[in-house]
């Protein structure tokens, strides 16, 4: 395999799928221990931590932050290089979300940029608070009061069927991200219990609009 490969657009994210498969003792993973999967892990974060604009790794930044504590288990010799940009890359998200942190409206046209990818931005902080923040640098501006509030706001945001909109209505793909990203928030915070009932009219919404085959009915944010 070219390596090279493995920096090209959204390739980076498999750096998680890799270094669990590295870690995993398990009798269905013949992967734990190869050296391939350590060395590609080096690799995809060695060029990731070279990428100097930060919104570009928006999709990565969750996955990486969710991974440190394996990065610095089997690469420590890496960390001098990660640590920093991982806190540069929480900053320049977390100052996003403070800046949006009285918004009740999660619409696109309010956040400036699409719902979900302020779902994935709060999902990412919010794994680096509790995962990385005490070795690599505390964030300005959030703590985990920070966090509940920014969650509340966005589960009451949510359309009571279901979804929560774009614009002006549902973007189904869209949709699940969001949701996915918001339920891992609440199980990091600890208060997944609170929206059980959400993400079950959430489930319940994807069902309603999924076809036998797997394809959802065609609808579209407006």
């Amino acid at each position: 395999i070219d390596q090279n490969t493995l920096l090209v657009k959204d390739n980076p994210q498999i750096i998680g799928s890799l270094i669990f498969a590295y870690d995993t003792k398990h009798a269905s993973n013949e992967w734990h221990k190869n050296k391939f999967l350590l060395e590609a892990s080096a690799f995809i974060i060695k060029g990731v931590c070279q990428h100097k604009k930060l919104l570009d790794h928006r999709r990565i930044f969750p996955i990486i932050v969710e991974s440190y504590p394996l990065f610095v288990k089997h690469l420590p010799e890496l960390r001098s290089i990660y640590e920093p940009y991982f806190y540069s890359l929480a900053e320049f998200f977390a100052k996003r979300l403070v800046d949006r942190q009285d918004l009740t409206e999660f619409t696109s046209a309010n956040i400036g940029y699409a719902t979900n990818h302020l779902a994935v931005a709060l999902k990412g902080v919010t794994l680096y608070f509790s995962r990385c923040s005490k070795k690599c640098g505390s964030l300005t501006g959030v703590d985990k009061k920070f966090l509940l509030k920014f969650l509340d706001r966005f589960m009451t945001y949510m359309h009571p069927a279901g979804y929560w909109a774009e614009c002006d209505g549902p973007c189904l793909h869209y949709n699940s991200l969001t949701a996915v990203c918001l339920m891992s928030v609440a199980e990091e915070l600890g208060v997944l219990k609170l929206y059980v009932n959400n993400f079950k009219v959430v489930a319940d919404f994807h069902t309603f609009v999924t076809m036998p085959d797997g394809c959802y009915l065609d609808l579209m944010d407006g």
